[in-house]
């Protein structure tokens, strides 16, 4: 099921106009028919479901954006039980549960939408529209025993959580320059993994989701799975913009407000092959969606992104490929108040075997604080230290469901940033990135545990080291501050080559 998109055209249809006229609903006051009649429960119907603030837009404007979400959801349990192991055949299922439930659940809707000529998309990945619509057409559609609730847009801050103060200073932490790994490698041995393992990340593709990155950067340039090994490019499958953040349709770029789209990257894969080793798994490929710009991330751009990961389009936003997906998807962003809508996008890469790693920012570093969608089950969600101890941008969880998973460094962070340099930089982003790294380096070394999430994730919090903080409670092994401890990336890659062998 290709997503589909509708832009509005002149007048409603004939039968829409007379289910239009039968539902007509005062959006305050109660409801009226075409003769001035009370139409019992109407109006209960339209303001039991619909969020305060699209009511008050399309007062306000006559026409208003919003979310209708649905009744019901695809199985993905069935559907993946009867996948075989290999993850592009999971993914091919987890799409296809999800196109064809949403196919058939969403067939009334969008005729309705059809015939009133209202600008629309369909999103099967959550089994949820997104309209542009009158206000006939919200009533007509809310009163649909399908549609369980009528929301408006978010739209969360791109700096969501980021710590108040500046960022450290250059080097705060080592020191290090060109030519020289720095202390984060070191500390989580994932030089160690390419020395001594020979492993450095090779099969495994991880996808970047916030607001893109600079392609063109010399440690990132050749990881890019859209560039070949003679230079040529094709950002098909490859790259996705959405939101249309970036300048030249089609093309990447870093939208991000300060360049931390690259520096994640940089962490994940960056090595330009002549002394900057400054990513954990140099040997991966990458692939990037921006759904977020300078300022704003927009929810219909993050769900839009969230379903390209499963199954990535070409530029024109056809000819979808499960196959494609990535194997790891690292987010660099969070929402400060629980979102809710993204559940299902985190339940499908889940579903369809790909690792999603999520930061655990801080605002004031208070027990519980762990942002959505990073609290959820299926996230696999990281804080951050430096050189003496839990970073101050690290968030604690609390006893009752521990997060986050696990630390990494996040300080005094030698990386990209666009245009083609480096800099030293702190952000419990770059503490994420270190642990889908350390995820591409297991699976390549023990490529039979690629979509095995439990046994990864058993495998990462075995292999940390323990580190107890238990002022949110806890235990020494695992507790709301450090989680399992600190990432090892040698030992979770050791691990999962044992694993494989008695598999």
């Amino acid at each position: 099921m290709t997503p589909r998109v509708r832009t509005p055209r002149r007048g409603l249809g004939a039968a829409m106009a007379g289910l239009a006229a039968a539902l007509v609903v005062p959006l305050a006051g109660g409801a009226a028919g075409a003769a001035g009649q009370s139409v019992p429960g109407a109006a209960t119907a339209v303001e039991r479901k619909t969020e305060a603030a699209v009511l008050a837009q399309v007062a306000d404007d006559g026409r208003a954006t919003f979310w209708l979400r649905l009744d019901s959801t695809a199985d993905l349990r069935q559907a993946t039980a009867r996948a075989p192991r290999d993850k592009a055949e999971r993914g091919r299922a987890v799409y296809r549960a999800l196109t064809e439930h949403a196919e058939e659940s969403q067939a009334g809707l969008v005729a309705l939408l059809e015939d009133a000529g209202a600008e629309y998309e369909s999103f099967w990945i959550s089994n949820s529209i997104r309209v542009t619509a009158g206000r006939e057409v919200l009533e007509a559609l809310a009163t649909r025993p399908e549609v369980v609730a009528v929301e408006a847009e978010d739209v969360l801050p791109a700096r969501a959580a980021e710590p108040p103060a500046a960022p450290e200073a250059a080097g705060a932490d080592s020191g290090a320059g060109a030519n020289a790994v720095g202390w984060n490698i070191t500390d989580i041995r994932a030089d160690d993994v390419w020395n001594d393992l020979g492993v450095r990340g090779e099969g495994v593709v991880i996808a970047s989701l916030k607001d893109g990155v600079d392609h063109t950067h010399p440690a990132l340039a050749a990881s890019y799975r859209g560039r070949s090994a003679t230079g040529a490019v094709n950002h098909n499958h490859n790259w996705y913009d959405p939101g249309r953040v970036c300048p030249t349709a089609g093309t990447p770029c870093d939208a991000s407000y300060n360049g931390m789209a690259t520096r994640v990257a940089g962490v994940l894969v960056g090595d330009d092959g002549a002394g900057n080793q400054i990513g954990v798994a140099p040997g991966a490929r990458w692939i990037a969606a921006a759904a977020c710009d300078a300022t704003s991330c927009y929810e219909s751009s993050l769900m839009a992104a969230g379903q390209w990961i499963l199954a990535p389009t070409d530029l024109a936003g056809r000819n979808p490929r499960p196959d494609l997906a990535p194997d790891i998807v690292n987010n660099s962003w969070v929402a400060p108040s629980r979102a809710g809508w993204y559940d299902s996008v985190i339940n499908a890469w889940a579903a369809a075997g790909i690792f999603t790693t999520y930061a655990a920012m801080a605002w004031d570093g208070a027990c519980g604080e762990v942002y959505y969608p990073g609290e959820l089950a299926n996230s696999y969600t990281v804080g951050s230290y430096n050189a003496s101890g839990l970073w101050y941008g690290s968030a604690r969880g609390d006893g009752a469901d521990i997060k986050p998973d696990i630390t990494a460094p996040g300080t005094g962070i030698r990386s990209s940033v666009p245009g083609g340099g480096y800099d030293t930089y702190a952000s419990t982003y770059l503490a994420a990135a270190h642990a889908s790294g350390t995820v591409a380096l297991m699976w390549s070394a023990a490529p039979e545990l690629k979509g095995d999430l439990p046994t990864t994730r058993r495998l990462l919090g075995d292999a940390a080291r323990d580190t107890g903080d238990l002022t949110c409670g806890g235990t020494v092994d695992d507790n709301p501050t450090y989680g399992e401890g600190r990432l090892d990336a040698y030992a979770a890659v050791t691990a999962a080559v044992a694993a494989r062998s008695t598999d």
